[in-house]
């Protein structure tokens, strides 16, 4: 009962993340489905009824039970988990970091099974949204918004080796300012 515990209407919306108006008419729909006032004026201010104050005991013990178990994070012990992970990885991220995630997860998540897909870029986001795809890894230029996290998580170059009586010759792309490079 935030007006109970934080005093006026005008900081109890503040406390709350309403405004001062929103605060008054849940209080006004508040006294109408209980048939109580529940506050009464004193000298000093305003006092909770007798039924706001059995109310704010009830409701403490609610939002007490919410936070312990709606809002509280279950713990994630990689030791003794049992899940499978869908990861998209692109040839790269699965070349670069697959082998050594399966390593790591084999000395400290045993249990943990990872499935790797190779999805196309169009339908990676709807995957993910779904819960068909838990994490992509890779390079995914069309996955973006507020609703995706992205981070680097290495960089990765080639090298490519060839004899030394192999030429190569750059053209210009077709596809713009890049370059290909061909054998001959």
């Amino acid at each position: 009962m935030g007006v109970d515990v934080v005093g006026p209407q005008g900081r109890a919306a503040e406390e709350l993340g309403v405004s001062q108006p929103a605060m008054s008419h849940a209080l006004q729909r508040m006294r109408e489905q209980l048939g109580d006032p529940l506050f009464l004026k004193v000298r000093t201010g305003m006092q909770p009824s007798p039924r706001a104050m059995e109310l704010a005991i009830v409701v403490q013990g609610v939002l007490s039970q919410v936070r312990t178990h709606l809002l509280t994070a279950p713990r994630f012990d990689p030791a003794q988990a049992r899940r499978t992970f869908t990861l998209a990885l692109s040839d790269v991220g699965e070349a670069a970091l697959l082998p050594r995630l399966l390593a790591r997860l084999m000395l400290n998540a045993p249990n943990i099974d990872v499935r790797t897909i190779s999805a196309r870029h169009a339908d990676l986001m709807d995957r993910l949204e779904r819960g068909k795809v838990d994490l992509a890894i890779g390079y995914f230029p069309d996955l973006g918004g507020a609703d995706v996290f992205q981070q680097r998580l290495f960089r990765h170059g080639f090298v490519s080796s060839h004899a030394r009586t192999t030429r190569w010759r750059a053209d210009a792309s077709r596809r713009g300012n890049s370059s290909d490079c061909r054998m001959r």
